[in-house]
């Protein structure tokens, strides 16, 4: 791919994030007229229109969501492959470490980091959607990561199970109901229900803001849901749902020497916390 290329990637990522011209024109220090030549040519090039364009910003279109994931990845894969061939020019010893949220891993670092000062530690903010892929390109070297995921692709070693609850608006029936179990919800609306097989699925954020407009319920793990504290939304513990085993993962194919004592220092302090 070339620079161009990269570029203007960069520059649709920009207003996607944005969903407006001017504010991505601020952040890339450019002028938005600029801009808009720029993403129109993108526009071109691919044969698709990404945005629809009004007086109020600018929205994807279900062409320009697909690509917007797939141009985050190939920049994140780009900005991987580069951070890998500079180590090897410097020949330094480089351990990146994927991290969830939910997950208590910075003592894990810190000890980890304090015991092998010659190794030039790293993290990467990981998630169920794309923790695989991260391990398979060498984005991460070392994941926490949420199972299941292969056992023939990674070496995986358990470190605790983390306990789920329910979602719901603060203002519905059930918060209240005694006796609650999971055939209550059987009529509610799973707002992004995730698929942890596949990855796929809604950001947590946005499963946040839709059961907090009355949308329906979600279930998430409960490290996650502690971080997400908000007077519109309450997390109920309810009887039959699934524990979430939450492990480290590296790829077999690139064992790394310092994952038996990253593993090792995770299952005293995480066992410990669990």
């Amino acid at each position: 791919m070339s620079g161009v290329d990269l570029r203007k990637l960069r520059y649709f990522v920009a207003v996607a994030d944005e969903a407006n011209f001017g504010r991505a024109a601020v952040r890339l220090y450019m002028t938005q007229p600029a801009l808009s030549r720029q993403i129109q040519s993108l526009e071109a090039e691919i044969g698709v229109r990404l945005f629809d364009r009004d007086w109020n910003g600018a929205r994807l279109t279900p062409a320009g969501q697909q690509f917007r994931d797939d141009a985050r990845q190939m920049l994140e894969l780009f900005a991987a492959a580069r951070r890998r061939a500079r180590q090897a020019a410097r020949r330094a010893r480089q351990f990146t470490i994927g991290f969830r949220l939910g997950v208590a891993a910075t003592p894990v670092i810190r000890e980890f980091t304090e015991s092998l000062p010659d190794v030039n530690v790293s993290v990467v903010h990981t998630s169920p959607s794309n923790q695989a892929d991260y391990l398979l390109s060498g984005t991460v070297d070392v994941c926490f990561v949420q199972l299941p995921i292969s056992p023939e692709l990674f070496e995986i070693v358990p470190l605790f199970l983390e306990s789920q609850v329910v979602a719901l608006p603060a203002g519905h029936p059930l918060v209240t109901k005694e006796g609650l179990s999971l055939e209550h919800f059987a009529d509610l609306n799973h707002v992004g229900q995730y698929d942890w097989d596949r990855g796929t699925g809604i950001r947590i954020e946005e499963q946040i803001e839709r059961i907090a407009l009355g949308l329906g319920y979600a279930i998430l793990p409960e490290g996650i849901a502690s971080l997400y504290h908000r007077p519109d939304v309450r997390y109920l513990r309810v009887p039959g749902l699934d524990d979430v085993q939450v492990a480290l993962a590296q790829p077999k194919a690139r064992p790394m020497p310092e994952f038996d004592r990253f593993a090792g220092i995770a299952r005293h302090i995480l066992g410990e916390a669990a």
